[in-house]
């Protein structure tokens, strides 16, 4: 398991926006996340669109055709792949338009030679960041300016997209971490999808208090021990009051 700083995160952060401009990704470019809540994916709601370009979250549950279809119709041309989730990637390859290469989050102490994938081009995520030169001047844009975007579900209709400004998250970040009074001494772990509605915005609102972080990676409602699990390792309590209510505090 890893564990590490804000400092180290956000040093990731600043690579990971360096090894995107050595690939291609520019302002307003819209870049797919298909990934699991991982630190990986942390690093790239604040590190990808720190550089100006849009991050644009997938469901990994939705349907191949409605799944290529958020990718078309946001005119995503690259995308962030977990290893685990390259099935569900090559099924949508051939029925995406405009992406032109893929970012894989390989398992722990896996390089991408290693990977086996229909998928090209492909770039290692490790290596993007292991590679990327730091950004030590992120760009001033608009506040107003596309910081995210999700979709719906499709349940009346194609899925519809919702476009979070910068200005938005901001807002909502600091709205959440207000109203659910979480100090440092939190611990907050991330067990709402990331891809859903932007995690709930709980993920920044942690971040900005600067509570502990933790983040379950993969799980389904088969593997539930190994969330119960880390729950009870971490010594993760679950907030009082009503919804969303406030993480836990850490155990002594």
């Amino acid at each position: 398991m890893l564990r590490y700083t804000y400092a180290d995160a956000y040093e990731r952060m600043q690579k990971l926006g360096g090894g995107l401009g050595d690939i291609g990704v520019k302002i307003g470019d819209r870049v797919g996340v298909l990934a699991w809540n991982s630190h990986e994916n942390f690093e790239i709601y604040f590190g990808l669109p720190a550089t100006g370009a849009v991050m644009v979250l997938l469901n990994l549950r939705l349907a191949p055709q409605d799944l290529s279809y958020v990718i078309n119709h946001s005119g995503i041309s690259h995308i962030i792949v977990d290893e685990t989730l390259l099935p569900i990637a090559e099924g949508i390859a051939p029925l995406c338009e405009n992406v032109k290469s893929w970012t894989i989050i390989t398992m722990p102490g896996k390089k991408l030679a290693d990977v086996k994938t229909k998928l090209e081009p492909t770039y290692s995520y490790e290596d993007l960041i292991a590679n990327g030169s730091p950004v030590s001047d992120w760009p001033n844009m608009n506040e107003r300016s596309a910081y995210a975007a999700c979709y719906t579900t499709g349940t009346t209709g194609k899925p519809k997209g919702v476009y979070y400004s910068h200005r938005d998250v901001y807002l909502h970040t600091t709205a959440i971490g207000m109203n659910t009074n979480i100090s440092p001494e939190d611990t907050y772990c991330q067990v709402v999808p990331m891809f859903h509605a932007l995690g709930w915005g709980l993920a920044q609102a942690a971040a900005m208090v600067g509570c502990r972080l933790v983040f379950p990676g993969m799980y389904t409602l088969d593997t539930l021990d190994s969330l119960s699990k880390l729950l009870v390792e971490e010594k993760i309590l679950p907030g009082p009051g009503c919804f969303p209510g406030p993480p836990s505090r850490r155990w002594p």
